[in-house]
Formats: C-alpha cells, sequence, structure tokens
C-alpha cells in the first residue's frame, strides 16, 4: 500500500483528536494535549524503528512502515484525547452530553457559528502553508543546493515558530474568555501580554540565529556552498522570526475576538500579492552580485510580506478595541 494513502488513513483520527484537543484547550486544559502529543510522539519513534527496519518479528516494511506507525500513533491521539477530554473534571462534558449532542439538531445554529469561524481561519493556515510550498518551489527552480539552503533554513525557523504558534494559542483563549465577559480591558492586557512574550521570545531566537548561523548550517550539511546560502538565510531568517512572532500572535488575539474573515484577507495579500511575487522578482534580478538575487530574493519577499501582515493585524486589533 502506497504511505500516501496510509497516510490518507491517519487523517480521520487526526481530526479527531485536534477536536477533542482543541475543546480542551478551550477550558484552558492545555497540559493533557501536551502529555498525550509527547506520548504519541514517542510511540511513532518507536513503531517507526520496528516497522521499517523489522524488528520483533515483524517484517521489514519499509517507507510503508512509516506510514504504519503514523495510524497507529494517530489512533492513539484520537483515543486517549478523547478519553482525557470525557474524564478530566477540568472540562465539563460527559460521555452521555456527547452522544446525545449528535442527535440535538437544534444546534444547528452553533454549527453555522463553527463554519463561519473556522473556514476562514483554515483559509489562514492555507494562505501561509502555500505560501512556504510554493518558496520552496520557487527555490527549487534556482537548483538543488539552493533547495537544500531553503530546507535547511525554513526548518529550524519552523522549529522555532512553534513557540510563537503556542504562545498565540495561549493569547487566543485568554482573550476569547476576556471578550466573551465583555471585559475590554482584560481583552487588550492579555492581547498586549501575548505580543510583548511571544516578540521577546522571538527575539531570543532571532539572536541565536544571527549569531551561530554558520554552525547551524553546519550541522545538516558538509557542503560548503549550502552552508554558505543557509547561514545567509538564517541571518534573514533573524529577522523573519520577528515579523512571524508577531503575526502568528495578532492573528491569534484577533481570532478570540472572532475577527477572522478581514485578516484572512490581509494574510491573502500580504504572501501572495506582495511576497511571492516579490520573492520572484528579486531571486530572478538580472543583478547576479545583488544579495536579495537567488534564494535570498525569496526570503527577502517573505519578510517583507510578514513584516506588513505582522504590522496591519497588531494595528487592527488595537483599532478594534478602541473602537469598541
Amino acid at each position: 500500500m502506497p504511505y500516501l494513502t496510509l497516510l490518507m488513513w491517519s487523517m480521520p483520527p487526526m481530526l479527531i483528536f485536534f477536536f477533542a484537543k482543541n475543546l480542551c484547550d478551550g477550558f484552558s486544559f492545555t497540559l493533557g494535549g501536551m502529555v498525550i502529543t509527547l506520548a504519541a510522539l514517542a510511540l511513532n519513534v518507536f513503531l517507526n524503528w520496528v516497522l521499517i527496519f523489522g524488528h520483533f518479528g515483524f517484517p521489514a516494511y519499509g517507507l510503508n512502515g512509516a506510514g504504519y506507525a503514523t495510524i497507529i500513533s494517530r489512533v492513539f491521539l484520537a483515543v486517549t484525547m478523547l478519553w482525557v477530554m470525557l474524564r478530566s473534571d477540568k472540562v465539563p462534558i460527559t460521555a452521555k452530553k456527547f452522544l446525545n449532542s449528535f442527535s440535538d439538531f437544534s444546534r444547528i445554529t452553533f454549527f453555522r457559528k463553527i463554519w463561519q469561524i473556522g473556514f476562514p481561519t483554515g483559509l489562514q493556515y492555507f494562505f501561509e502553508v502555500a505560501a512556504f510550498a510554493g518558496a520552496a518551489i520557487m527555490a527549487g527552480w534556482l537548483g538543488s543546493q539552493e533547495l537544500a539552503a531553503h530546507n535547511l533554513a525554513i526548518t529550524l525557523a519552523s522549529l522555532t515558530y512553534m513557540f510563537a504558534g503556542g504562545i498565540s494559542a495561549g493569547s487566543s483563549i485568554c482573550v476569547a474568555k476576556a471578550y466573551g465577559n465583555g471585559n475590554t480591558t482584560n481583552v487588550k492586557q492579555f492581547g498586549k501580554a501575548g505580543l510583548v512574550i511571544g516578540l521577546l521570545v522571538m527575539i531570543v531566537f532571532a539572536s541565536f540565529f544571527f549569531l551561530f548561523n554558520a554552525q547551524l548550517s553546519q550541522l545538516f550539511t558538509d557542503e560548503p556552498t549550502v552552508i554558505f546560502m543557509g547561514s545567509q538565510l538564517l541571518i534573514l531568517a533573524a529577522i523573519f522570526q520577528l515579523s512571524d512572532g508577531v503575526q502568528a500572535i495578532s492573528i491569534g488575539i484577533l481570532r478570540g475576538i472572532a475577527d477572522v474573515k478581514v485578516p484572512s484577507l490581509l494574510i491573502f495579500i500580504a504572501y501572495w500579492i506582495i511576497a511571492m511575487p516579490l520573492g520572484y522578482l528579486m531571486s530572478h534580478s538580472s543583478n547576479t552580485d545583488a544579495f536579495w538575487h537567488g534564494v535570498n530574493g525569496i526570503w527577502i519577499g517573505l519578510s517583507i510580506g510578514l513584516t506588513l501582515s505582522a504590522s496591519i493585524l497588531s494595528y487592527r486589533f488595537y483599532r478594534l478595541l478602541r473602537s469598541s
């Protein structure tokens, strides 16, 4: 069975996990999701070792073994997260209430509200992920070494982005609770706190990228050209980090006040009207000696788009609060 087909079958349990985890997060119960995710990670690593290479009497499935490991790990995620959601005292949902909710069609209003917020939110993720996928494709057009350097830098940038994503989620929950209680002062304070914490954390990572760009690049390869290009991209990533963190947290706090449609449009404009075209034009500049020529141009374009998006989204949050 092809690997991608196996991944397809792993998606339903993953969606169930996200449903249960996000519901628990909404009640400020985030510890359960973290512990279960770490346990699933350990399980996935172990099962990869067993099923890819063939240990404990199992045949060596090769790449498909990773697919089987993913399915098992995601089923584990779904089952354990549902169990924690229904058993935890911090989440006021019983198994009976949960099952009865599926037959209560009077809740169609709630379904509509979730769709109105969820679909634009999904578009936000789609525009961003698609833009970074497009950036990888453009790097591949430039050559294998450029693509390798891009993947090196984006791997490290994605790793540090997880911290901004976590702060964004926490800020969104706190802002949403204050907004639901009609406490505009706390909405502003939680939003400001999230942005400050996120910016400070990303400054640390940006400094690390700036100071140790060559050493970090050498962790991935011993190819001098790739190390040189990767080091340059990590310097750009240092700037990238600040904008990416502010944008992620701004999206989260705006989501907390149910403002998702306009941010979706702004993100589309920032990535697909500004960042991607600008990155393409600079990367294909006729001035081959310019710093922005080649893969650097792609990252400069992304940085400009992210900076613009971060500035507008954070400004929008404060403007909406002033108007309310």
